[in-house]
């Protein structure tokens, strides 16, 4: 999509079978305004990790922050263990965070 529209985000996600997204926080704010489908999604990469959202729509969000300047999140949640809610995750070693 040329553009973000929240009246026609779940239309195409389930049209192609979506099943992760990266989400800015606007997103779910305006997604939870539409009807919700039976989609594919499993997860959101978010700003935080188990989004109050989830529940709403049966995925699970994993937190992570990240800059274009280093091509990748330097700092993650786990993606297969529950991380605290409302939390942003933890530096990634191969980022050399915290050294």
């Amino acid at each position: 999509m040329r553009k973000f529209s929240a009246s026609r985000f779940w239309d195409v996600a389930v049209r192609i079978r979506c099943t992760w997204a990266s989400v800015i926080p606007f997103l779910p704010k305006a997604l939870v305004q539409q009807p919700i489908p039976k989609h594919y999604f499993r997860m959101f990469d978010a700003a935080i990790n188990e989004s109050p959202f989830d529940q709403i729509f049966g995925v699970r969000s994993v937190g992570c922050w990240g800059m274009t300047e280093t091509a990748s999140q330097g700092i993650v949640g786990d993606a297969l263990v529950r991380n605290r809610s409302m939390t942003i995750g933890r530096p990634v070693p191969a980022m050399g965070c915290g050294s």
